[in-house]
């Protein structure tokens, strides 16, 4: 029987939040994607981050980051600053909570790459990220076509 790519990719989106939620000591729930902002925040922590810098770096639409920062935001692990130069605009700061655990998500994380990766050669990655690419275009061109018409 043929394997469905978006079933696959699915199954392995669900071991990931399963991972990360038995091997960390937060007592959130946690998805990946959250996860990923959290760490994209960490790395940034002297930066001013604003929202569209997270649409940008996570490839997500306006109101996907806008619930990702207001669930963050409901779990104590970041706020809102407005900008004084822009009330339109505001800044994406981690909490002391947040920094609590930044060492631990970010450890997770690294921990979780080094599974995934585990006996695949690098040209075997190689090859799953020219895949991966392609697919992203795939699906981009998909939403366009569609957001057209």
């Amino acid at each position: 029987m043929e394997k469905i790519l978006t079933k696959e990719i699915s199954g392995l989106d669900q071991r990931f939040h399963k991972y990360l939620n038995a091997v960390t000591h937060l007592e959130d729930y946690f998805n990946l994607t959250q996860i990923h902002v959290l760490v994209y925040l960490v790395r940034h922590i002297e930066e001013d981050v604003c929202q569209k810098d997270l649409e940008i770096e996570m490839g997500l639409k306006k109101a996907t980051i806008t619930g990702l920062i207001d669930v963050l935001n409901e779990k104590g692990f970041v706020y809102r600053v407005q900008a004084e130069d822009d009330r339109r605009k505001n800044y994406i700061k981690l909490t002391q909570k947040a920094m609590n655990y930044k060492d631990e998500i970010y450890a997770r994380l690294q921990e979780l790459n080094g599974i995934v990766k585990k006996e695949i050669s690098s040209e075997e990655l190689g090859t799953f990220f020219r895949t991966i690419e392609k697919i992203n275009r795939n699906m981009d061109d998909a939403i366009q076509l569609n957001e057209k018409g």
